[in-house]
């Protein structure tokens, strides 16, 4: 697939984003520059939330990507923050923790599988909650996240944390 990866934010997020590129192309997808922003098929923002400006730059292409057909992964930290925000600007965004960028690539694979499969995004009802510990260690509260899956029917991959 076609994959453009934007970051925004801090040191460590931009850290992230080389851990996610790295993984985008390890799984033999194109990665695409922003010169090539029209032809994508997924796009990944890994966000912030540091400056109101740029959430606003952010929610900005969270809803034209999804306008544009494009599957919109949302990472970094402002999914954890403004969650809601995230689904108001594309209901149909998959939502990826920071502690789980791990995960991208079954997220990929399973956004493939579906584009193979010729089944448009809202038709796809196959998904799976984080585990319910993440909940208690999530500013996320267990509706919100029922909600997200609802609402989105879509792959809500949150932190879920390794000790107590």
């Amino acid at each position: 697939m076609k994959v453009y990866l934007e970051s925004f934010g801090c040191s460590a997020s931009q850290a992230s984003a080389e851990i996610m590129k790295a993984s985008v192309e390890r799984l033999g997808h194109e990665l695409l520059g922003p010169e090539f922003a029209d032809q994508v098929e997924v796009y990944i923002c890994n966000s912030c939330t540091v400056k109101y400006t740029t959430e606003q730059k952010i929610l900005y292409k969270i809803r034209s990507m999804g306008e544009k057909n494009v599957e919109v992964i949302v990472s970094g930290c402002m999914p954890e923050v403004q969650l809601e925000d995230i689904l108001h600007a594309n209901p149909e965004a998959h939502i990826l923790g920071v502690n789980a960028i791990s995960r991208l690539g079954e997220l990929l694979s399973s956004i493939e599988q579906r584009k193979k499969k010729g089944l448009p995004g809202g038709e796809h009802l196959e998904f799976r909650l984080p585990n319910l510990l993440a909940f208690s260690m999530s500013r996320v509260s267990v509706l919100t996240l029922i909600f997200i899956s609802a609402r989105s029917r879509r792959a809500a991959i949150l932190p879920v944390p390794t000790a107590l």
